[in-house]
Formats: C-alpha cells, sequence, structure tokens
C-alpha cells in the first residue's frame, strides 16, 4: 500500500502547475525530540504536493502561506531528462487525495470545512 498521512504548513501560497493540470503547492513538516543532554532539537522536511481534478480550481484560493492541513496521498516519483546534462532526474511529490485545513491564516476559510467537499 502507497499511503502518505501529512500535517503541516504551506510554504507558499497554492500555484498552477506549467502545463495548468494540477495545483502544486510545498508543505513544511516538523518533527522534535529530545536529545541524550535532554535538549529539544527539530527538523523540517518539505514536501512537494500536487492536486488533481476539479477540485484544484476550488482550493486554489485557499491553500495559502502558513496554512496548517492534514492531508492523505500517495508518493509518486517522476523522472525527466535534465536539459543541461542530458542525466535522468528523479522528482518525488505527493499525490493529494484528501486534504482538510487545520488552522488558517484567513477568518473566512477559517469556518469553511473540506469534509463536505469529496475528492
Amino acid at each position: 500500500m502507497n499511503q502518505i498521512t501529512l500535517m503541516g504548513n504551506i510554504g507558499k501560497n497554492a500555484w498552477r502547475s506549467q502545463k495548468g493540470d494540477s495545483l502544486d503547492f510545498t508543505l513544511a513538516t516538523t518533527e522534535s525530540w529530545k536529545d541524550k543532554e535532554d535538549q529539544w532539537q527539530s527538523r523540517t522536511d518539505w514536501h512537494y504536493c500536487k492536486i488533481y481534478g476539479a477540485k484544484k480550481d476550488f482550493l486554489e484560493a485557499r491553500l495559502k502561506a502558513g496554512c496548517k492541513v492534514l492531508l492523505v496521498g500517495q508518493q509518486k516519483n517522476h523522472m525527466n531528462q535534465n536539459q543541461e546534462t542530458k542525466e535522468l532526474e528523479t522528482f518525488s511529490y505527493v499525490n493529494v487525495k484528501e486534504i482538510k485545513i487545520v488552522d488558517s491564516k484567513s477568518k473566512e476559510d477559517r469556518s469553511f470545512t473540506f469534509e463536505d467537499i469529496p475528492f
């Protein structure tokens, strides 16, 4: 089974892909732990995410920088050839299947729930 569940903050406002077939955004997830000296440490990982289908039009105005979201999707890999080096490169992203805004910077989005909108 290929399933990823992530909760984090959107890095910058969602944007349309160059082809226009997806809504793209970056998601920051942070892990915290105490080290051997009992000091808090943290690490932030960035995830590139894509939403396909009719929901991308609806979500584009709502997925803003700083917004905390919970999402479920699948890890996907895409290979393409680098135009300069001609080498094959692998690009990984999360194909988002479900998403919910947990906390928004916008007052209008705080009252909105995605539970009524199926993916």
